[in-house]
């Protein structure tokens, strides 16, 4: 799921910038709260990714149980 929103960040971001390396390293550290399919997506300055709203899923007993798994 990450590497699908991921392309379609980078889809957003050659839209608006074209071949402007400089452009798009701006866009995605300007990027906050990107609504993704697998979470909402913001970069810090170096360009890592922010995941404290990253969330994993369990099935235990036939309950789904969601967790940080930035902690």
């Amino acid at each position: 799921g990450a590497a699908y929103d991921g392309v379609y960040m980078l889809k957003e971001a050659l839209e608006k910038c074209g071949q402007d390396t400089k452009c798009v390293k701006d866009y995605f550290s300007k990027l906050k709260d990107w609504e993704g399919t697998t979470a909402k997506f913001s970069f810090n300055g170096n360009g890592d990714p922010v995941l404290s709203n990253w969330r994993e899923l369990r099935i235990e007993d036939g309950q789904e149980i969601f967790e940080s798994v930035v902690k």
